[in-house]
């Protein structure tokens, strides 16, 4: 069988060619891809080189890759080989064909093309070497390659399994998967990772985007190209281009960006060193990467993932060169995870000379509308305060804050259970980060970042109750030790130096512990920028959530950056009176609340609101439902625990949580019960009538000192007698320093007894500053008989409390019914699988009631969003228990299903003349008598906190609507309080310069960043709420909102693109690391059973990932 060389040609997909004068010039197509997910580059190269008489002679299509670690591979996919038919000339006829390492057929071998199963064969592979030159000579993607083979049934031309290491021969693609070999090669350092072999410079040329095409001379792509566009936003022109050196054994490739047609007004930069990579020949057939160089910044050749993602830019925007396009610059950087070495600033002023600048941002809590996904319209604190100069060197110095650490959950439309904040882009930069308060969004997404192993560099700083909770959160996680950061505790008032890595002061931050009033105990935060004593910039106060200030918070406020001089000592550092003598310039608010009129209700109103509430069952047991973060309503629980004499107990893990916080840090932050002592010799001094410790016990306890010595001597006046008495007390005085853990105090109800033994050890009355100190507390102060007392469901004492259910209050958890709660009690308690269903001779753990003997209690109303779900838990709960349940809503509470207490209720509430209506179902509805403690101040309480908050500027977060944030303007204008007027939104920065001269320059938005969000999804162990594994996506929208690109690398950006980074730098971690590689599993089969093994630690997996771009995602 032969043919003539257009009969091959054409066969091989090159019809057209001459052949003439070929011999010396083969047709050459090729192209490159690589893998940001795992870093691995491959290259597909498809020849044909001619003979003397310009005939083909040898066809091959070949295979490179390099792994991330080095170690490139050379693989002939097919090779075919001619050969003259001897006495036709201009024909040849097939020689060779090899498939990988399997020989197809052999002219040699004798094998006969005409056999029909061979022809089949050798038709198969002319097939797939067609079908590879088009998808070159069209630039198609490289890494189909696998596939391309697949669907010309070359398995079966070979009779075995098709493996092209590296790609998908089912879907197309990549398939890299990082095998035993690798993980050997990547620990021990096998290769130089920035090492290409078996390669020359033609192949090079490629490995960078270069499109090699030798067939047809307008598609060849393998030199210099310079391109033009224009920003349609900036007006400016730009030229683009790339240049490629070869010579004196270096191959060097440049691209550039300059602005070329620049409006009269406009200052555009540009770019010579947009990308720069220099290679030195190394072999014969190997280049090593010397040098790198992206956007001027100089690239540390060792650093392997950078250095595969600056290649893969390099193809990208060559694919575009290639096509005579200006290229989607920015697209790029974002596909190929880049965009930290981006920054979305103008270089700074001198730091020496002016100080530098401090920019203020939010990362979340301040969008009025979701950006991505289900994310970006939820209230929270993500805050970032930068201070920045430029030195004198040229470089720029970034110092940041960070001011609080958010979880937005995802709700039940969302494809992910949450999103933490991006803080990524700043990270290196971040060197604090200061929590306000426990609440999920304010901490809740620390937990995520530790244990990806980011934290464990970085300090926290937050009070002891934060991070009892913090620690919570990482246990949940479990989060190992080595991954953690430090956190520090603030205590009182202080201040705390943020300082560069040349040791000079960038910001001061001042904290006030617990001066803020909200549903949890609160601390405010004042950043200030400076340099040193030589320059401040001025400062921003975000106090978290709040509904109003303490004392201490006014004081604290008041004096503001005034304070620094005298704290600045205590480090050791100076800050000249004079140059912060000035108010705070700009005050953040929480307007969360604001479309509220009037004044929240204060926690005394509420107390006693519920406790008419009580009085209607007091015959029934209560299950109380307060929000287990909210820490005002569980001091409020146990003050009404007290006054209705009610034991209490807790079910559930956030509300055992809660109670156990108390127990460490005590039920009133600003008492701590160990200070207090009754002195009994004091109380002898105080009339019958004023006397805490009852008469008789005094007289008990001094003749327990001495029976004999206490009477009088003969002649003894009242004083000398008074003086020995004074002084036998005294030896018996002894400190009381018990500090038991809960589980093993002696716990007494009777309030003789306690102070009776009390006296005896003691010397005095004296209380240990937990839950049961508090109530024993209340009950002596109060000359009660009896005190309440509190204990873990699982003791003997808990269990015995439900002898009595008119005597008992159980703490739960579940008030929004939404899907976040679905291991809530109060959902669990609907479907008969609660901890209060279960009998512990079954389940140990377990605290049966008999439900007909309680009445449920909802105290936090539906947070926005989840009226429907909280509505429906609780009418669920009616159906299917037969409860009554008690449920608040913003300004007064409902009952469901009163039963036979309905005409008692009505009664009391006509004679009490409260507003109620009853509705179709019997359910009262009361009207302007809250159960609910608010955290957040109504329009009036944030008025009052405004004035009370001595600000240049006071300013909205925490932000739950349009509507919210227009009454807050308005409102600041009602009242005459400064207000810049700008509308706030995440991710838009602004510069703070008090001393600049006009408003405008003082406070003014200098950029507005692309929405990034990292989406996260937690696989459990079995579906129960702990261990296993989570999996996020680094997810960015290119935007161009506020312009603030002047250097014509968004010229070409992708309106609404989506990109989601997957964080590749995780695989290599797991290289390095190679006791804790994963499992390889599907992801949508949930974990392996490696991963729900008992001992199996929870590990971290990168989202393989492609980029999406578009509005919709859509993530297997």
């Amino acid at each position: 069988m032969g043919w003539t060389g257009s009969d091959i040609l054409r066969r091989l997909g090159l019809a057209g060619h001459s052949g003439k004068g070929s011999a010396k010039e083969p047709v050459v197509l090729s192209g490159a891809a690589s893998d940001r997910d795992s870093g691995l580059i491959v290259s597909l190269k498809s020849s044909v080189s001619f003979n003397e008489r310009g005939q083909p002679a040898d066809i091959a299509v070949r295979y490179w890759r390099h792994l991330p670690f080095g170690d490139s591979k050379d693989q002939n996919l097919i090779r075919i080989q001619m050969q003259p038919v001897p006495g036709k000339r201009g024909e040849v006829e097939l020689s060779q064909i090899w498939v990988q390492a399997h020989q197809v057929f052999s002219r040699e071998r004798g094998d006969n093309p005409d056999d029909p199963d061979m022809r089949k064969k050798i038709n198969r592979v002319m097939e797939a070497v067609n079908r590879v030159n088009g998808h070159l000579r069209e630039k198609g993607a490289v890494e189909d390659a696998a596939r391309i083979m697949a669907d010309c049934y070359l398995e079966e031309v070979t009779g075995e399994e098709l493996v092209i290491r590296g790609l998908d021969a089912d879907k197309g693609g990549f398939g890299f998967m990082l095998s035993s070999r690798f993980m050997k090669n990547g620990v021990s350092g096998y290769a130089n990772p920035t090492c290409f072999s078996h390669v020359d410079v033609a192949d090079l040329k490629s490995v960078l985007g270069f499109r090699l095409n030798t067939f047809e001379a307008s598609k060849n792509f393998s030199s210099s190209r310079v391109v033009s566009s224009t920003d349609p936003q900036s007006g400016v022109g730009y030229e683009a281009g790339v240049r490629l050196k070869d010579g004196a054994g270096k191959v060097t490739m440049e691209m550039f960006l300059h602005p070329e047609d620049v409006p009269p007004g406009v200052d555009p930069k540009s770019l010579p060193d947009l990308l720069k990579l220099e290679f030195t020949r190394s072999g014969t057939e190997s280049f090593t990467l010397t040098s790198a160089r992206f956007l001027g910044q100089k690239i540390d050749v060792t650093d392997t993932a950078t250095v595969l993602n600056l290649i893969g830019f390099a193809q990208s925007a060559n694919r575009d060169f290639a096509d005579w396009k200006y290229p989607q610059f920015m697209d790029y950087i974002y596909k190929h995870n880049l965009s930290d070495l981006v920054t979305p600033f103008s270089a700074p002023p001198s730091l020496e000379e002016t100080g530098g600048e401090l920019l203020y941002g939010s990362l979340h809590g301040c969008g009025f509308e979701k950006k991505i996904e289900q994310f970006g319209d939820q209230i929270g604190i993500a805050g970032l305060a930068l201070s920045r100069g430029t030195r004198k060197d040229g470089s720029i110095s970034t110092v940041g804050v960070a001011i609080d650490f958010p979880f937005a959950s995802g709700g039940p439309d969302s494809n992910f259970d949450g999103a933490v904040p991006d803080y990524l882009q700043y990270w290196q930069d971040i060197k604090a980060f200061l929590i306000t308060h426990d609440h999920y969004d304010h901490k809740g997404g620390f937990a995520y970042y530790a244990q990806k192993g980011l934290m464990k560099e970085k300090t926290v700083y937050a009070t002891d109750r934060v991070k009892y909770f913090m620690e919570k959160d990482l246990d949940a996680m479990q989060v190992p030790r080595s991954l953690r950061p430090k956190i520090e505790v603030v205590k009182g008032t202080g201040a705390i130096p943020v300082c560069d890595e040349g040791g000079n002061t960038r910001m001061w931050v001042q904290y006030c512990e617990n001066a803020i009033k909200h549903s949890a105990l609160c601390t405010p935060y004042i950043v200030t920028g400076c340099y040193n004593d030589d320059h401040y910039k001025g400062s921003v106060l975000v106090y978290g959530d709040s509904r109003g200030l303490e004392e201490k918070g006014k004081a604290f406020f008041a004096k503001g950056t005034r304070a620094l001089p005298e704290q600045a000592v205590r480090h050791g550092k100076t800050v000249s009176a004079e140059k912060v003598d000035r108010d705070i310039f700009v005050a953040m608010h929480d307007v969360t609340a604001i479309t509220y009129d009037g004044v929240s209700p204060e926690p005394a109103e509420v107390e006693a609101v519920q406790g008419v509430v009580f009085d209607w069952f007091k015959d029934k047991g209560v299950i109380q439902a307060p929000i287990s973060t909210n820490n005002a309503e569980y001091t409020i629980a146990l003050s009404l625990a007290h006054k209705t004499q009610r034991n209490v107990t807790s079910v559930g893990g956030n509300a055992e949580a809660r109670v156990a916080s108390m127990n460490l840090f005590g039920v009133m932050p600003d008492l701590d019960l160990r200070t207090v002592r009754i002195d009994p010799l004091e109380e002898r001094k105080k009339k019958k009538k004023d006397r805490i410790i009852p008469q008789d016990l005094l007289d008990d306890y001094f003749e327990y000192l001495a029976d004999s010595e206490l009477e009088r001597a003969a002649g003894e006046d009242d004083e000398a007698y008074e003086k020995r008495l004074a002084a036998l007390h005294e030896k018996n005085i002894s400190d009381y320093v018990e500090r038991l853990r809960p589980d093993e105090r002696d716990h007494e109800s009777n309030v003789r007894l306690y102070i009776y033994e009390s006296l005896q050890k003691y010397g005095a009355v004296v209380f240990e500053n937990d839950v049961n100190g508090y109530l024993m507390w209340r009950a002596v102060m109060e000359r009660r008989e009896k005190a309440s007392l509190r204990a873990t469901r699982t003791s003997a004492m808990a269990k015995g409390f439900r002898a009595d259910p008119s005597a008992l209050m159980i703490l739960v958890t579940g008030t929004q019914g939404n899907s976040e709660e679905k291991q809530s009690t109060l959902q669990k308690l609907i479907n008969f699988y609660s901890l209060l269903d279960a009998d512990e001779s079954v389940r140990p753990t377990g605290f049966k009631i008999d439900l007909d003997q309680y009445v449920a209690v909802v105290t936090q109303p539906a947070i926005v969003g989840n009226e429907e779900s909280q509505e429906r838990m609780i009418q669920e709960l009616v159906r299917a228990r037969n409860i009554t349940v008690v449920g608040a809503y913003v300004n007064g509470f409902k009952i469901y299903n009163p039963k036979e207490y309905r005409e008692k209720i009505i009664s009391d509430l006509t004679k009490r003349g409260w507003r109620y209506d009853v509705d179709a179902h019997g359910s009262i509805r009361v009207y302007d008598h809250p159960i609910h403690v608010h955290g957040h101040g109504f329009k009036r309480d944030l008025v009052k906190m405004a004035r009370d908050i001595p600000a240049t500027l006071h300013e909205a977060h925490h932000i739950p609507s349009y509507d919210a944030y227009d009454i807050f303007r308005a409102t600041m204008a009602e009242n005459n309080l400064p207000h810049s007027g700008i509308r706030p939104d995440d991710f838009k920065f602004m510069k703070i310069d008090a001393a600049a001269s006009t408003r405008d320059e003082q406070f003014k938005c200098v950029a507005q960043v692309n929405p990034s969000y990292i989406l996260v999804r937690r696989l459990l162990k079995f579906g129960q709420s702990y261990g296993g594994i989570v999996e996020w996506m680094r997810t960015t929208l290119l935007r161009r909102e506020g312009g603030n690109r002047e250097d014509g690398l968004a010229a070409r950006t992708t309106a609404g693109g989506i990109y989601s980074q997957t964080m590749a730098k995780q695989d290599w971690e797991l290289a390095s690391n190679p006791g804790k590689r994963e499992s390889v599993r599907h992801r949508k089969l949930g974990p392996s059973h490696m991963a729900v093994s008992v001992a199996a630690r929870p590990r971290s997996r990168s989202m393989f990932s492609a980029a999406v771009q578009g509005s919709d995602m859509e993530v297997a």
